[in-house]
């Protein structure tokens, strides 16, 4: 039992350390920006994704539409380097800190969940955030206040965005994950959508949302 407990208590220690130590604002000016194939737009973002910002200021809806449309989805940002260069290519397109949507969102419990199901830290929020305020801010944004900070707020709200995909270079399987009483191709609208992505979508029926069978084993 205390073996149990010393472990997860190692854990929850390297999280902490990790946490903090990612917080630290970024120095853009020692991140390369390299495009992903042949695109002006894409740029890599390591762990086989690629990256790009909506230049538009759109609600959140329609700024997952708008990646989608560009063959992707709203950026999950849950390694610290992801995040990086999300924040710096946004500070390089804008020359400041703009506020952009980030792909994650509330969840029934009120936790905050990326939309690839990878681990999410809370200790990104604004000191006081999220606060849900009037019950309706449901939707993630960065930059709000302090820079390289997470805000909950109104999805309806008007901002850029920071999208991302698979790199060209990843092929994926034709394979069909289906379920009992479900089945959607990710050609009907799941959220990875790469150039090449021939996989299929899972809907998670607990929460509505969508993932890659083929990104999620990337990571």
């Amino acid at each position: 039992m205390r073996c149990v407990g010393a472990s997860i208590l190692l854990l929850l220690t390297a999280f902490y350390i990790q946490d903090a130590a990612a917080q630290q604002l970024p120095v853009c000016s020692e991140i390369s920006f390299k495009k992903c194939g042949s695109s002006d737009d894409w740029f890599d973002m390591k762990g086989k994704r690629c990256v790009m910002v909506i230049k538009e200021k759109l609600s959140f809806e329609k700024a997952k539409a708008a990646c989608e449309k560009n063959g992707g989805a709203l950026a999950s940002l849950n390694f610290n380097p992801q995040l990086k260069t999300a924040f710096c290519l946004v500070k390089k397109s804008f020359g400041n800190d703009e506020r952009f949507w980030v792909g994650a969102a509330m969840k029934k419990d009120g936790g905050f969940e990326w939309f690839n199901k990878k681990y999410f830290s809370e200790s990104f929020f604004v000191k006081g955030q999220p606060d849900n305020t009037n019950g309706e801010e449901h939707c993630l944004e960065m930059n709000w206040k302090e820079p390289f900070r997470f805000n909950d707020d109104r999805c309806v709200q008007e901002k850029y965005a920071v999208c991302e995909k698979m790199s060209n270079s990843v092929s994926c399987s034709h394979a069909l994950i289906s379920g009992p009483t479900w089945k959607r191709p990710i050609s009907d609208g799941g959220l990875y959508r790469g150039q090449d992505a021939t996989s299929h979508a899972v809907v998670d029926k607990s929460s509505g949302m969508e993932w890659s069978i083929c990104y999620a084993a990337l990571l």
